[in-house]
């Protein structure tokens, strides 16, 4: 079975094709179809493909439900099956034209046309000019333009913005670009929200870094929820990295900020991924926030993010001064700081170089899952050999799938700072190694003709993770 649970499994293109093939073949009238709102960088033959994340079915919903806590978002309609072609209701035809070019480019028996068998095959909203506007569209025009007029009559901090989406989103509704309509209401309705600072919202979840008008919600709240004396502090994280932020289209290097209680849970995910945090305490004074624990350059970079987030809070150290230390603006780590910790960051940085080990097999498993979709390809132009080469996929799809197991369970423990490395942890990593190292399926593969190498990328990928376990 074809799981998708990462960005790394949606990256790799032999196993994207055999995931959705799988969901195909599951497929039942009244599933659920899920396209991306934005292009994803495919894996294709080692070059990057951007095209549209396209899902379907039960299968499709729970891999749209991980993939959304990793920053992809979707729209969703619902589909049945009319021959070698899906019957879309509820997405428009523009964005199911882009969807389509995925489904060529695997390719698979999936095309999708809009709302029966007889609509056309491939419906453009910018050249359909009497198309209507989805009911998505709509529910987000009305939300915003019915407060639009009060919230700029307040005079807020945010108004140029504001004012500056709102073109942006009837510009583009005029022309018929209804997905980037819908986008940028919603967007305004974020803005708005900001602007209203009300407190009966519903609080949000932050699962990434990639929406900046998510961030800025979050960051908001978390900051007006912050404790108002020193009496109760709560953490501050400051990225040790830049990192891209894509603001109206335009991009911004700067060091994320993240603040409150709930904020350690966001910078542990985000830890997972590579990025790495300097953490300090804070509290609140009125619209300032006031920090300890942090070097002053840290601040100072953090002050810069806050004032790109527009929220109207400062950032200052207890001592009320924010002074820049000895060290590089790309890296708030002073050298002060980090000669002091030298005797407590040896473990740190170990369980650092572990964890980026086991994200490090998902590369090796795509790579793997590339050489095998061309083995397939070789062993079914045999004559007669098509069903051997079904079965080899799926063989080895069964022992990758168990690899990965093994390394995500590796990861879920490595949340735990205490304990980091389990004992049963070590005995399945050891195991996996075992597998791999004796598995007769993939030593015959790799000594084969067929200029195919498996079983060496993914030992090395193992012991990598096994010689750098924290003892």
């Amino acid at each position: 079975m074809a799981l998708i649970k990462t960005l790394e499994d949606l990256a790799s293109w032999p196993g994207y094709r055999l995931a959705l093939k799988e969901q195909l073949n599951s497929l039942e009238d009244g599933d659920p179809y899920y396209v991306s709102k934005d292009d994803f960088d495919f894996d294709v033959k080692n070059k990057p493909w951007p095209g549209r994340v396209v899902l379907f079915g039960k299968k499709g919903q729970k891999a749209m439900a991980a993939l959304k806590k990793q920053g992809i978002q979707f729209r969703e309609g619902t589909c049945r099956r009319d021959g070698k072609k899906l019957i879309v209701e509820g997405i428009s035809g523009g964005l199911l034209k882009s969807a389509n070019k995925t489904v060529a480019k695997l390719p698979i028996d999936a095309q999708a046309i809009v709302g029966s068998a007889t609509a056309p095959e491939e419906p453009d909203v910018e050249e359909k000019k009497d198309d209507k506007p989805p009911a998505e569209l709509k529910k987000e025009k009305t939300k915003a333009f019915g407060e639009l007029k009060a919230v700029l009559a307040t005079k807020p901090e945010n108004s140029k913005e504001i004012v500056k989406i709102a073109k942006d989103a009837e510009a583009a509704e005029k022309a018929g670009k209804w997905e980037d309509a819908t986008t940028h209401y919603e967007n305004l309705n974020t803005a708005l929200a900001i602007a209203k600072g009300a407190d009966d919202e519903e609080e949000e979840e932050l699962g990434t870094l990639e929406n900046w008008a998510e961030y800025r919600v979050y960051c908001r709240q978390r900051f007006r929820k912050l404790p108002k004396d020193d009496k109760t502090l709560e953490p501050i994280y400051i990225s040790r990295k830049k990192r891209e932020f894509d603001i109206n289209g335009k991009t911004w290097k700067g060091h994320a900020v993240l603040a409150g209680k709930k904020a350690k849970n966001v910078a542990k995910n985000l830890k997972k991924e590579g990025m790495l945090f300097l953490e300090g305490e804070c509290y609140a004074d009125g619209k300032e926030i006031v920090a300890s624990g942090l070097p002053g350059n840290a601040l100072k970079v953090a002050a810069k993010t806050l004032k790109m987030l527009k929220l109207g809070f400062t950032l200052r150290s207890v001592d009320g001064s924010i002074e820049e230390d000895d060290a590089t603006t790309d890296d708030p780590m002073t050298a002060a700081q980090e000669r002091a910790s030298e005797d407590t960051a040896s473990f740190g940085q170990g369980l650092v170089k572990y964890r980026r080990s086991l994200l490090m097999f998902a590369q090796a498993k795509s790579a793997a899952m590339g050489q095998l979709a061309n083995l397939e390809r070789q062993v079914a132009e045999l004559p007669g050999e098509a069903d051997l080469a079904a079965a080899l996929q799926k063989k080895l799809t069964e022992i990758f799938q168990s690899l990965q197991d093994k390394v995500d369970a590796a990861i879920n423990a490595s949340d735990d700072e205490r304990e980091p490395v389990t004992a049963a942890v070590r005995t399945q990593l050891a195991q996996a190694i075992s597998d791999v190292e004796t598995n007769a399926i993939l030593k015959h593969i790799d000594s084969g003709p067929f200029g195919v190498k498996i079983q060496g990328s993914l030992r090395k990928a193992l012991n990598a993770i096994q010689s750098s376990m924290p003892a």
